[in-house]
């Protein structure tokens, strides 16, 4: 049980972060400063969150889901039921579509990094 509210709490830091992230990118926009290197750098470390959860959140809902079924049998009582033939748990998947945005934001995180390139262009020119 500990595990599992450490666990919790690991999963709750990372979307605080994501959270964070998103804000201060928000209030930097806002505030005019689109096209800045703490800008791309915001968006890559948001991208850099969300793939650790893609890789990471089916274990850990499996290992989550198995605890509980220590706790309470539920394998068990499932079995029961006449259309539920077995149980199983995947600890190892990864979340594909929580990947595949992960590597989107990534990816628009670069682009803000080169858009943050051109603007330092821009401005030594004018």
């Amino acid at each position: 049980m500990v595990i599992s509210v450490l666990l919790a709490f690991l999963y709750g830091c990372v979307i605080f972060a994501i959270l964070l992230l998103v804000k201060r990118f928000i209030q930097s926009i806002i505030n005019g400063g689109i096209f800045t290197l703490k800008n791309s750098r915001r968006i890559e470390w948001i991208a850099y969150c969300i793939l650790f959860l893609s890789v990471t959140i089916k274990g850990i809902a499996a290992y989550f889901l198995y605890s509980m079924n220590e706790m309470v049998q539920l394998a068990d009582l499932l079995q029961e039921v006449e259309w539920v033939e077995s149980v199983s748990f995947e600890f190892f998947g990864i979340h594909w579509s929580m990947l595949l945005c992960g590597l989107v934001i990534w990816t628009i995180g670069y682009i803000f990094r080169y858009g943050t390139f051109l603007q330092e262009e821009y401005d030594a020119t004018v």
